[in-house]
């Protein structure tokens, strides 16, 4: 544990994942939030449908999501490392730079991949609850999209507390995107 501590602190990855979750939790929402609209928008309310795709959709974001931001991260990783051995005239190989840059992407993938898609996930509950007849179909619906709705205003209240700003108006603003988004799906029919 003690090198693990170590190696986050040298690569300051939680920094770098910590925006990779508000980013991909903030796509991830929206994703749900289509996919919520459009189904309703053909007619087809019933709730399997929606936890199903919806489940799919947050699988498919845990897999491209950590895919990616291990790939990404670890391309600027080896290049930073690269660059460090290079100022430094010296090879960094088996040394906790060398560790720290090894573990930082996969650090990265995991907290801005999987963690992004369960929270996301959470608000598919309502259809649980429909599923399991604690919840109306249409009580389910809105309650699912408060929830997105609720999740997103919640993201840019961590934006907010990252950047030090105002937390409300930094949720008001990200709250603001996910309204555009749906009066701008709910327009085109979705």
């Amino acid at each position: 544990m003690r090198r693990l501590r170590q190696r986050l602190r040298i690569s300051g990855v939680l920094t770098v994942a910590r925006r990779w979750f508000v980013t991909n939790a903030f796509d991830g929402n929206l994703s749900i939030l289509g996919l919520i609209l459009g189904v309703r928008s053909v007619g087809e309310t019933r709730s399997d449908l929606v936890l199903g795709a919806g489940l799919g959709v947050c699988a498919a974001l845990a897999i491209s999501q950590s895919a990616g931001n291990i790939m990404a991260e670890r391309a600027e990783r080896r290049r930073e490392l690269k660059e460090l051995e290079s100022s430094m005239l010296h090879s960094l190989q088996d040394t906790v730079h060398e560790e720290a840059a090894a573990t930082a992407p996969v650090i990265a993938g995991l907290i801005g991949g999987i963690a992004p898609a369960a929270y996301t996930a959470l608000t598919l509950l309502p259809y649980v609850l429909e599923r399991a007849r604690f919840l109306d179909l249409t009580v389910a619906f809105y309650s699912s999209v408060a929830g997105i709705l609720l999740s997103v205003f919640f993201l840019g209240v961590i934006l907010g507390k990252i950047s030090k700003d105002n937390l409300f108006i930094s949720g008001l603003k990200m709250l603001g995107i996910g309204v555009l988004t749906a009066a701008v799906l709910i327009f085109l029919g979705a």
